[in-house]
């Protein structure tokens, strides 16, 4: 059941956010307003998974597994989301998120065959 509750809780405040950042895309920089949802995000984040993080567990990835992870949050907290709160000068929130939605899976598509050498079928 808690992970049911997480997963709502996730789901409002992503709601909740996508239109607090709809309301102040137009006066403040997109890159302030990036900084500032990540940072809020950050803090929010560790105050719920301290409990749960087993700290010694990180010191089991490797360089590689790093840098992908790494790679990843610059590529998509650095240049997607910054694009997305951008998008929003533009669009209805309701009318961006279903763009990025279909947008994330075709990527995820795309790149799980192009690095992951995963074998595409028309199933």
């Amino acid at each position: 059941m808690t992970g049911e509750l997480l997963a709502l809780a996730s789901a409002v405040c992503w709601s909740a956010s996508s239109l607090v950042l709809k309301h102040y895309s137009g006066r403040v920089s997109t890159l302030v307003l990036n900084a500032y949802r990540l940072t809020v995000a950050t803090a929010i984040h560790w105050l719920i998974a301290i409990p749960f993080v087993r700290f010694g567990d990180l010191a089991k990835v490797d360089a590689t597994g790093m840098a992908c992870l790494v790679g990843a949050a610059l590529l998509g907290i650095g240049i997607g989301d910054t694009l997305y709160i951008r998008a929003l000068r533009f669009v209805p929130v309701s009318v961006e998120f279903q763009i990025v939605m279909s947008g994330y899976a075709v990527c995820t598509f795309a790149l799980s065959a192009a690095f992951l050498v995963e074998k595409i079928t028309p199933q």
